[in-house]
């Protein structure tokens, strides 16, 4: 967007020069909107401001910093986001072939593919004549209005990128439209220097809730991924909308602002992060305070989460490997634990999402673990019966049955059977205890 003159680094110490960013709607950008001229000062001033902060509350910058930056690029706030959308329109390709849609949707989804490139290669006023042209043949398509953002962003003119976002508002649905909006209105805020017109426009465009995530869905692979995926684009695009309304409301209603942060934290807790490290939000304590105490429990309920999922993985796949060493599951179990194990190393703030796939794959591997079992002790069971039977059909008037004793192996319980040998009115019976030592049956002579 601009050249930004000595910028202190956020996660280390130290000044940048002469660093040129590109277009950006994070809220570290807002002063790169605002003017060219002061963001240099604005930034190195409020990042310093940032940091002292961070370092009062005893909160680890490298961190919050990951933290921050993982969901900014998420949220489509910077550039390689928007190129990487564009590139999906192969997808779009596909689909207009599947379902014979018109010749010019076909010009509009391969002319977005090709803007995306140029957008990467910051040719901003070719990206925004192909744009242009896309929209003109698919002007329902969201993605053409959002490549015309992204261009006239990096043409530094913010008053047509707003009106693209709008337009691209308007075309989409549902969470398109919420983040669409939810963009536009951070530009009003640039352009007006007021959140009433921001709030206003947000509010008409972005998420008041999302589905929650049925409770019957189980693990089914890829399946589940895309559906995870799916229910956390809504639960992710709700909590930003939520955060962008915490920010507007900020000096106006701080007690509807404290809502709104702690909702959008609630499911996602790295927007407490954004919070805490958000130059519009340095000057209102109650709401930094309030964001770096729910930050610090939610940080540390997480790392609890992991280091029980870690346990859980690793009980779980070994016991399937003793069940069954070649089990389809026990190859991904390990790599989930390999990945958890890595996010509990670095104490990241974690994507809910990710810790949610985690807790269906242990299920799965729960239900998994617990069909092996019972069909190892169905066939241990089995065992013994059949060894008792035959124990039993020796000699004549010997009798098998279910014994009240039980053992324990590996944590599996086995019914043991007895054989009795009815003796003479001079001679005790016999009785032989027929039970397993977890591989073949065993007996032992009690009587």
């Amino acid at each position: 967007m601009a050249d930004i003159e000595l910028r202190e680094r956020f996660l280390g110490g130290g000044l940048v020069g002469h660093v040129e960013s590109s277009p950006g709607l994070s809220w570290s950008d807002h002063n790169a909107l605002k003017s060219v001229a002061t963001a240099s000062s604005e930034v190195a001033r409020e990042t310093s401001a940032i940091r002292r902060r961070l370092d009062l509350m005893g909160l680890d910058i490298t961190t919050i910093g990951r933290a921050v930056m993982a969901v900014e690029a998420e949220l489509g706030f910077g550039l390689q986001a928007v190129t990487g959308a564009l590139s999906e329109q192969l997808t779009v390709l596909e689909r207009i072939v599947d379902t014979l849609q018109t010749p010019a949707k076909t010009r509009a989804a391969e002319r977005l593919v090709d803007v995306a490139e140029l957008l990467r290669r910051e040719r901003w006023q070719r990206a925004l004549a192909i744009s242009q042209t896309a929209i003109e043949d698919d002007p329902n398509n969201p993605a053409g209005f959002l490549a015309a953002a992204w261009a006239h962003m990096g043409l530094t003119d913010l008053e047509r990128a707003r009106e693209a976002f709008i337009e691209a508002a308007e075309a989409g649905d549902d969470v398109q439209r919420s983040a669409a909006g939810r963009q536009a209105a951070r530009l009003t805020l640039a352009l007006a220097e007021d959140p009433d017109p921001a709030l206003k426009q947000l509010d008409r465009y972005g998420l008041t809730s999302a589905p929650a995530w049925p409770a019957e869905a189980q693990w089914d692979g890829p399946a589940t991924r895309a559906q995870v995926a799916h229910w956390w684009g809504h639960q992710r695009e709700l909590a930003a909308t939520q955060y962008d309304r915490s920010v507007y409301l900020a000096s106006s209603d701080p007690d509807e602002s404290a809502v709104e942060i702690s909702a959008a934290g609630t499911i996602d807790p790295r927007f407490f992060a954004l919070a805490v490290t958000d130059t519009l939000l340095a000057d209102h304590k109650n709401l930094t305070d309030l964001a770096a105490r729910e930050l610090e429990r939610a940080h540390s309920e997480q790392l609890e989460r992991l280091r029980s999922q870690v346990a859980r993985l690793r009980a779980l796949r070994a016991r399937i490997a003793d069940f069954a060493p070649k089990h389809a599951l026990v190859g991904p179990a390990h790599a989930m634990e390999q990945e958890a194990m890595s996010a509990l190393a670095e104490e990241t703030i974690a994507c809910p999402s990710r810790l949610m796939l985690h807790d269906l794959f242990i299920a799965a591997l729960s239900r998994a673990e617990h069909t092996l079992e019972a069909d190892e002790i169905a066939d241990l069971q089995s065992a013994i019966e059949g060894h008792a039977q035959a124990l039993a059909s020796i000699h004549a008037g010997q009798l098998a049955r279910p014994s009240e004793r039980t053992v324990t192996i590996d944590g599996m319980t086995l019914r043991c059977w007895e054989v009795e040998r009815i003796a003479g009115m001079m001679r005790p019976s016999r009785i032989w205890l027929i039970s397993s030592d977890g591989i073949d049956p065993t007996t032992t002579e009690l009587r």
